[in-house]
């Protein structure tokens, strides 16, 4: 690929990248993935996120600038196009959504308001974790992403969740312009659904593309995703070339 390609990455609810870093070391010399990290706090908006992201993509050195998100990150990628279409020239969303996910919501409901004490908030958080975690990880993988969620402030989780409530982006989904790859899980409640697989329809430039995984795709299919985002890359520089 003789264009270099700098991809900025927004992780999912627990903010940490570990899930992608198998793909990052596989994308290596022809992409480098640049992990956004989301502020610990309770007063995350979307307005601040996007902003975050927005800075990080002026910031980037060289080559086209693409954005990718796994999870509640293709929420924040997505809202980040939306808000600054300039500034991105291609979309990889992974095992995300495009209207509120029903099985985040009525696993935390009250739980990550706020409203229980500490330890039912906790408590919460691991419940979410075990939901979203395939058999199909190995035991090792599965230890790992779940004291990864359990050490995350349940709180600042919370606040995070709070922001895609109610959300429905089907209807904006028409303004992304660019090459969008959107990589679902077909074993996945949040990603996998029906209704997230058909909404994004909306897009004018997407290809659309199911891997049999949970919801922590990258950890479980890291080679077919790179195969994935490798012709999605392609596909963008094309696209700026031609």
């Amino acid at each position: 690929m003789a264009t270099p390609i700098d991809i900025i990455f927004c992780p999912g609810l627990d903010g940490s990248a570990s899930e992608i870093a198998t793909v990052a070391d596989l994308l290596l010399p022809a992409a480098e993935l640049r992990f956004l990290r989301y502020p610990n706090n309770t007063t995350a908006d979307v307005k601040g996120l996007t902003s975050m992201v927005a800075s990080k993509l002026r910031k980037l050195p060289r080559g086209a600038r693409l954005l990718a998100g796994c999870s509640f990150g293709g929420f924040v990628a997505t809202q980040t196009a939306l808000r600054y279409p300039k500034l991105v020239d291609g979309l990889c969303l992974i095992a995300t959504f495009n209207h509120e996910p029903a099985p985040i919501s009525a696993t935390l409901g009250i739980a990550l308001a706020g409203v229980l004490p500490r330890s039912a908030t906790m408590l919460a958080t691991r419940v979410l974790a075990k939901k979203i975690i395939n058999p199909r990880m190995t035991k090792p993988q599965r230890a790992k992403f779940a004291d990864g969620i359990a050490e995350i402030d349940p709180f600042a989780m919370a606040a995070r969740v709070k922001l895609f409530q109610g959300w429905d982006g089907r209807k904006q989904l028409a303004e992304v312009g660019i090459p969008v790859e959107v990589v679902y899980a077909t074993r996945d409640g949040i990603s996998g659904t029906k209704a997230q697989i058909a909404g994004w329809s909306g897009l004018r430039d997407v290809r659309v593309t199911g891997l049999k995984s949970g919801h922590v795709l990258p950890l479980e299919r890291p080679k077919e995703l790179v195969e994935i985002m490798t012709a999605w890359m392609q596909r963008v520089v094309a696209g700026a070339t031609s």
